[in-house]
């Protein structure tokens, strides 16, 4: 529990975020099988309280709004589609094209098992998983930096 809560303290530490039309999404330092830490970036509406590290500064303008986040994920396998790990052939088979901000990505919806249904960015070969559906808005930015 010692571990957990320095683990918990480094992910705060600087957090990275973007704010867009349905909200804020935060870029902790934290891998997708850290779900502990990552469940506390999943707010489907902000009611008062913020998770650790959100600037307090942004509480008036969250209420109502969602806070979502986004990682590196190292292998496809991390996610599921259809209740088995995402394979690199189905992937490329199912995965759509997409532009963001000039950059092409393939993104698909998947699942991040103890998390739920979000998106799977991937560039060349590396990939990021943000914790929202293909049909809501993709921060640009803030993935592109995070692909690398």
């Amino acid at each position: 529990e010692q571990a957990m809560a320095a683990r918990s303290a480094a992910v705060r530490s600087g957090l990275h975020h973007v704010l867009d039309e349905r909200g804020l999404v935060v870029a902790p330092k934290a891998e997708l099988g850290e779900t502990e830490i990552l469940r506390k970036y999943m707010i489907s509406a902000v009611e008062n309280g913020l998770p650790e590290g959100v600037p307090e500064e942004l509480r008036a303008e969250l209420v109502g709004k969602a806070i979502d986040f986004a990682v590196p994920v190292e292998f496809l396998s991390e996610v599921f589609v259809n209740n088995k790990p995402l394979s690199r052939p189905d992937f490329e088979a199912n995965a759509s094209a997409r532009d963001l901000d000039g950059e092409a990505v393939q993104v698909m919806e998947v699942f991040a098992p103890r998390l739920g249904a979000g998106t799977l960015i991937r560039r060349g070969r590396s990939n990021v998983f943000i914790s929202r559906r293909l049909d809501e808005p993709l921060p640009a930015s803030l993935i592109l930096e995070l692909l690398g």
